[in-house]
């Protein structure tokens, strides 16, 4: 396992958009952006990332312009 540390890196208030398909194997995929720099966001595509995985599926991020 690899350490990245930013597991508790501060927000910022600038805008780091990312775009994450979420996909489930046998159902159609979503597709959601998100600011990276919102706490909040994070915590919302974490939900739904841990939600998908769990299910079978996967999720991919990319980033995006804001």
């Amino acid at each position: 396992m690899t350490k990245t540390g930013t597991q508790n890196r501060p927000y910022t208030a600038d805008r780091l958009m990312v775009r994450a398909v979420f996909r489930i194997p046998g159902q159609h995929e979503t597709v959601m952006d998100f600011n990276w720099n919102n706490r909040e966001d994070v915590r919302q595509f974490a939900g739904i990332s841990d939600e998908v995985i769990r299910s079978g599926g996967s999720t991919v991020l990319e980033s995006r312009q804001p």
